[in-house]
């Protein structure tokens, strides 16, 4: 037997894709009609109508993403039945948030096939939509023809929309301005990552020592960054030095690291809840300085390969 616990979720709704998919499963047209003015007047209320609603969540649901990308976060389980249509993270599943970058890091004990990988998040976000947008097609115009036809122009825009937060969110951790092109900065967002994953590198601690002129430390092979480095330094010098204000916001030094959920729950159960309100205590300023105990990535013997709902 483990000791059991009561989790409490709170969320400005609990309203998911899947609320939508269980009423259009049935062909209660009605009931997703209400649902749908029920979700306008609590969550969107410029949005017109169902149209309108589709549009908002997926302005939602791009920039939830792109700001999962920027933290490392990896999202379990992706399906329609935890994909929140306020844009909130509430349903977790088996979640983590990486240590070394992979891009197609999975944690998800059941997700064999890397459906729900980190680089994955944005094409499962597009599918959920997608979804969604079949619940709303009754409500979008009475001639079916003409309701995909309006459904699809919508969904098609998650991709450049979701581009666009994405490299919003990646500029402010760089520290870099608006000055360069989306290609430009794209392409050396993109070097870097490619660089962190070829050198071993932690996500977090990267990122947080960008602005701190210690990212160097967070590779397992250092000299993979130097080119990086020097690319990043003209491009800073360009534009008149990085943008350390965007990066002290946009960089924790702090996650909640799996190791760390480990002894903390190994320690719990013994009775100590003092590594609990250690961890928890920090983790409510996530961007302040942190111990190094709790910032330090696993050692291999360490690193936890799989996560499960309920932890």
């Amino acid at each position: 037997p483990m000791p059991g616990a009561v989790l409490t979720r709170v969320a400005s709704s609990h309203l998911r894709v899947g609320t939508f998919q269980y009423f259009a499963a049935r062909g209660d047209e009605e009931a997703i009609r209400l649902l749908t003015d029920h979700a306008i007047a609590r969550h969107y209320p410029d949005a017109d109508g169902a149209l309108g609603l589709l549009t908002a969540v997926i302005d939602a649901q791009a920039g939830l993403i792109a700001r999962w990308l920027g933290v490392g976060f990896i999202h379990g389980v992706m399906n329609t039945d935890n994909c929140a249509i306020s844009g909130e993270t509430i349903d977790y599943g088996p979640c983590a948030f990486m240590d070394r970058f992979e891009a197609g890091k999975v944690f998800s004990s059941i997700d064999r096939f890397g459906r729900y990988a980190y680089d994955q998040q944005p094409d499962i976000a597009v599918w959920n939509i997608a979804q969604f947008a079949t619940c709303l097609l009754p409500l979008i115009d009475t001639d079916p023809d003409t309701a995909v036809a309006k459904a699809t122009q919508a969904v098609h825009r998650f991709p450049d929309l979701f581009a666009e937060k994405w490299l919003s969110v990646f500029r402010a951790k760089l520290g870099l301005r608006d000055i360069g092109t989306p290609e430009e900065d794209g392409a050396l967002i993109n070097a870097l990552l490619a660089a962190m994953q070829a050198g071993g590198a932690d996500f977090t601690n990267t990122f947080a020592g960008l602005a701190q002129g210690t990212a160097t430390t967070a590779f397992r092979t250092p000299a993979t960054f130097d080119p990086i480095a020097a690319k990043l330094n003209e491009r800073h010098a360009a534009q008149g030095g990085a943008d350390t204000d965007a990066m002290a916001r946009a960089n924790p030094t702090l996650i909640p690291r799996n190791h760390q959920i480990e002894a903390m729950i190994a320690a719990a159960l013994d009775g100590d809840f003092a590594p609990f309100q250690r961890l928890n205590d920090a983790l409510a300023h996530p961007f302040d300085p942190a111990p190094d105990d709790l910032t330090a990535p696993p050692k291999p013997a360490q690193e936890v390969q799989a996560t499960f709902c309920g932890t």
